[in-house]
């Protein structure tokens, strides 16, 4: 995943399992702030997932996992980048 980013190479979605992809309030945040869609795991306590989907990915064997899919919102977006501003 590093050397994808390091080679300016932007993941097109988020994917989300374990505790924290419990909250809807969070995970709505998180999609808004990173302006990519979120597939939250339906299996949410299966964090060994992600070793596996990175694998997976590098195969490009399409998908295989069950997850609910979250839309930013466009208008968020901008707000979160005028509050980062704020801290930077």
């Amino acid at each position: 995943v590093l050397e994808r980013a390091a080679r300016g190479i932007e993941a097109a979605e988020v994917v989300l399992a374990g505790g924290a992809a419990r909250s809807a309030a969070w995970n709505g945040i998180r999609a808004n702030v990173h302006q990519k869609p979120l597939l939250v795991m339906h299996d949410t306590e299966a964090s060994l997932r992600g070793a596996a989907m990175l694998a997976w990915n590098i195969t490009n064997a399409g998908s295989w996992f069950s997850a609910d899919r979250i839309e930013p919102d466009p208008g968020a977006g901008q707000t979160a980048s005028a509050l980062l501003e704020r801290f930077e």
